[in-house]
């Protein structure tokens, strides 16, 4: 067993290998773009010696490894408060779907015993890039980078006298949902949208919190009052999108439930995926926690506004199955000067890109 192995040259790994390590760094340094406001994930971390180099550069690192031993002479070493590190196997890696903006794994996969599964982990957890080093002398190199390919976009490749390493670009394959997802009650429809992805024009996002909100009954709804400009479109079938402004923001929602019985979803926080640097040039903001946590913001770094207002979802905005989270924490709407005894705002638990209630 790989874990057995491992364990059995725990004591004197930096010393066979450590050499070998930091050169192997500093060779594959210039192709490594990492951030202070991400989290990444090192994937066969060891005795952590690539892990506190990335702990520098990032905001949080999470490594991880199948070794308890590797892991404790990682643990005993530590360096920097931004390194957590975990006993895990990289076939199945207890992470939610985009958990990390980057992922690192040094010649790890040649030893796994799925190579494709450990390749498909990595790339469900991983949101902008993946490096990874592999030993030339593997012979499982051929059907390595074919299994790569299948899950990534290899955009830069660069050698070095041992390895091969790959800078990765994750696939996002949508599966729109179809029109009869939205066609049920808002509370069921706000839940199951988290997790789900919401593309439009080369933007993609992860949605992480919601809302329900009701007809006439319901205080805090614009169809509290009847059918007026902006609350009739909540009177059609679900699959609808409804646009109104608030404090000079556009807030989008998704009209849900049966003709003539008025519901929707407001969608208050997404996680973003793919289109990240121009989030950030639309937002002329930089940490990426802050580009999509509030139903003003997203709409405003996604480039949605008064033009998508009554468009059948999958016209232009499209929403893409996704795993459902762990563990959704409900709670009352946010802004609103009257809510019903019901819970109705939903999250994803210990999200860092919902919104500050």
């Amino acid at each position: 067993m790989i874990k057995n192995y491992y364990d059995s040259i725990a004591k004197g790994y930096d010393e066979l290998y450590g050499e070998e390590q930091h050169s192997k760094w500093n060779n594959f340094r210039k192709l490594i773009n990492i951030n202070k406001d991400e989290y990444v994930l090192d994937v066969g971390c060891g005795t952590g010696i690539i892990s506190e180099k990335i702990s520098i550069m990032a905001k949080k690192v999470i490594a991880v490894d199948i070794s308890p031993k590797m892991l404790k002479i990682a643990q005993s070493k530590r360096l920097h408060k931004n390194i957590e590190y975990l006993k895990a196997n990289a076939e199945k890696l207890p992470f939610e779907d985009k958990s990390f903006e980057k992922v690192v794994s040094f010649t790890t996969l040649q030893d796994v015993i799925d190579i494709e599964k450990a390749i498909s982990e990595i790339a469900r957890v991983c949101k902008i890039e993946a490096y990874v080093t592999v030993l030339k002398r593997n012979y499982k190199l051929n059907n390595l980078v074919d299994k790569l390919d299948k899950y990534f976009e290899i955009e830069k490749f660069l050698e070095d006298e041992k390895d091969f390493m790959f800078v990765l670009k994750p696939k996002f394959i949508c599966k729109p949902l179809p029109l009869g997802f939205f066609q049920k009650k808002a509370e069921e429809v706000a839940k199951k949208l988290l997790g789900k992805y919401l593309c439009n024009n080369g933007f993609i996002g992860k949605i992480v919190e919601t809302e329900a909100y009701y007809g006439q009954k319901d205080p805090a709804s614009r169809a509290f009052k009847g059918k007026n400009k902006i609350s009739e479109l909540m009177f059609d079938s679900g699959g609808k999108i409804l646009i109104y402004m608030v404090h000079s923001r556009w807030l989008m929602n998704f009209v849900t439930g049966k003709l003539n019985d008025p519901q929707a979803v407001l969608i208050r926080a997404i996680e973003p995926i793919v289109g990240i640097e121009k989030m950030k040039e639309l937002s002329k903001k930089e940490d990426i926690t802050q580009l999509c946590n509030g139903p003003g913001k997203l709409t405003y770094a996604m480039g949605i506004n008064k033009n998508h207002h009554g468009q059948i979802i999958g016209e232009s905005i499209h929403i893409c199955d996704g795993a459902a989270p762990k563990k959704i924490i409900s709670s009352h709407r946010i802004g609103v000067s009257k809510d019903l005894k019901k819970k109705l705002r939903f999250y994803i638990a210990n999200n860092r890109f919902v919104s500050k209630a």
